[in-house]
């Protein structure tokens, strides 16, 4: 059993709720999608800490993480990163839970609830290109769509964020090659 201070609390973000959470609510997904007008509804799966913000709040913070997947190197991945972090510190403390170790990263309650979600986001987000590059997060080569995407695929060559948007290219592509125009 972890026990925490009452005035600080962690905060986890999972990499695909992020993906999730910028196709969904991010203003240059839904402009290119079309859905700048429909309702907005938060993905499950959210952090508890996202249930305190606003949907402008939360709208505010997916289009600063759509800018991470947009960017073109990365030093720019780096310094829009660092900028997210830098609106939340925290203090590290290694835990154990249930027989293993763990890192937390524990948020003060002084520090507002969308700089700790947005933190806690870059967070992920920099675990992630840490881990498989940064050239490996993107947005969909679709000419229709600006969903982003983290390509897992063995051949590291994704262009598209799904695979209705490859088939729509391909399907595009052929048409216009087999036009009697």
């Amino acid at each position: 059993m972890v026990h925490f201070m009452d005035d600080v609390q962690p905060i986890g973000v999972d990499i695909d709720w992020i993906v999730e959470v910028v196709n969904e609510l991010s203003a240059p997904t839904r402009r290119a999608a079309g859905e700048s007008d429909h309702e907005l509804a938060v993905p499950s799966g959210a952090p508890s800490i996202s249930q305190q913000l606003t949907v402008p709040e939360l709208v505010a913070i997916t289009n600063s993480w759509f800018e991470v997947f947009t960017a073109d190197n990365i030093g720019r991945v780096a310094e829009l990163l660092n900028s997210f972090i830098a609106a939340a510190p925290t203090v590290t403390t290694v835990v154990e839970v249930d027989g293993a170790l763990a890192v937390v990263e524990l948020y003060s309650n002084s520090v507002p609830a969308s700089d700790q979600l947005l933190a806690a986001g870059a967070r992920a987000l920099a675990a992630t290109v840490s881990e498989i590059g940064s050239d490996r997060i993107g947005v969909c080569s679709a000419s229709r769509c600006l969903d982003v995407f983290v390509d897992r695929s063995p051949k590291r060559n994704r262009r598209y964020c799904s695979q209705l948007c490859q088939t729509r290219e391909r399907v595009q592509r052929y048409r216009s090659q087999h036009s009697t125009g």
